[in-house]
C-alpha cells in the first residue's frame, strides 16, 4: 500500500497493491550441530580447569576477555564448558591470555602427574630484539644483535640427493655445528684472517 497526493485538489489517494502471503506448513529441520572433536573437547576442559584453578568466576573471565577486545559473555563461557559453543583461533588466544597461560597449553591434554600446565611467559628482551632484527628488511638490519645466551640451535637439516632419481639423504647439522664449536674452543678462536 502506498499513498499519492493529488497536486490540484490536495486529496490523498490510497492505492493498494496485491500482496501474497506464503505459509510453510512443514517445520524446518533442526539445525545440525557439528560435534566437537578431541581438540575442542580438550580446549573446553582446559579452560574450565584453569578457570577453577585460578579461582576465577565466569564473570571475571568474561570481563578479562572484554578488556582484551574479544568479549565472550559468561553464558558463552558456560556454553564452551558444555561443548555447545566452539572456540575459534582468536577466542583461543584471548582465553589463554585471560587465564595467564600459553595458547598451546589450552590445546594440550592436561598432564596427569602435574595436573597443571606451564605458565606463559613473554619472550625475554634479547629474544624480542633478535626477532625484531629478523623481521627488518635485510638492507635496513645493521649489525646482528647478540645471540641470546639461553638459546639453543634447533633442528637444522640438510637434504641432498646424490643422483637425480635417488632418494634424498637428510643430514642433521646440529652435531656437525656442535663439533665445529668444540673444535674451535680447543684450538682457540678462528677469525678467518689467516
Amino acid at each position: 500500500m502506498y499513498s499519492m497526493i493529488d497536486q490540484e485538489s490536495g486529496d490523498v489517494n490510497m492505492i493498494l497493491e496485491h500482496s501474497i502471503l506464503i505459509c510453510h506448513t512443514q517445520t524446518m529441520p533442526p539445525k545440525q550441530r557439528i560435534a566437537p572433536g578431541p581438540v575442542g573437547t580438550t580446549v573446553a576442559a582446559n579452560v574450565e580447569r584453569l578457570r577453577q584453578a585460578r579461582g576465577l568466576s565466569y564473570v571475571e573471565v568474561s570481563r578479562r576477555m572484554k578488556q582484551l577486545g574479544r568479549p565472550i559473555a559468561a553464558l558463552g563461557l558456560t556454553r564452551i564448558r558444555d561443548l555447545q559453543r566452539r572456540v575459534d583461533v582468536d577466542d583461543l588466544v584471548n582465553l589463554a591470555h585471560a587465564l595467564d597461560v600459553n595458547p598451546v597449553d589450552l590445546l594440550r591434554p592436561a598432564s596427569e602427574d602435574s595436573g597443571e600446565q606451564s605458565e606463559w611467559t613473554p619472550p625475554s628482551s634479547d629474544v624480542q630484539q633478535t626477532l625484531e632484527w629478523l623481521k627488518t628488511p635485510e638492507v635496513h638490519r645493521g649489525e646482528a644483535p647478540p645471540f641470546p645466551p639461553n638459546a639453543r640451535i634447533g633442528p637444522v637439516r640438510l637434504t641432498v640427493r646424490v643422483r637425480h632419481n635417488a632418494p634424498p639423504i637428510e643430514i642433521d647439522l646440529v652435531p656437525v655445528l656442535e663439533h665445529l664449536d668444540a673444535t674451535q674452543s680447543e684450538e682457540g678462536d678462528i677469525d678467518g684472517d689467516d
